[in-house]
C-alpha cells in the first residue's frame, strides 16, 4: 500500500486484536487492515471501513482495486 502512495502505519504493540480495532475506530481512520496467518496464507486482507461494525475478507489485489477506485472517484488518499 505505501508503495502505491497510501499511508501507512502498522500497529505492532503487544495489545490485544479488539483493543487495537477499537482505538482505530476512535481515532477516525478510514480503513483498519487484519494480516494475519490465514490472510497471508491466502494472500488476501480482512478489513473494517471507518464508520462500520463488519469485517469483510477480501483478496489483496481486490482491496486494492476497491481502494483505488475510491480515490479517483472522491479524490482522497
Amino acid at each position: 500500500l505505501a508503495d502505491a502512495g497510501f499511508r501507512v502505519s502498522v500497529d505492532e504493540r503487544d495489545e490485544k486484536l479488539n483493543y487495537k480495532i477499537r482505538e482505530s475506530q476512535t481515532k477516525k481512520v478510514p480503513y483498519t487492515l487484519v494480516l494475519g496467518d490465514k490472510e497471508v496464507q491466502e494472500n488476501g486482507v480482512t478489513y473494517r471501513k471507518f464508520g462500520t461494525q463488519n469485517a469483510t475478507p477480501v483478496s489483496f489485489a481486490e482491496f486494492m482495486q476497491q481502494l483505488q477506485e475510491e480515490v479517483a472517484n472522491k479524490g482522497i488518499k
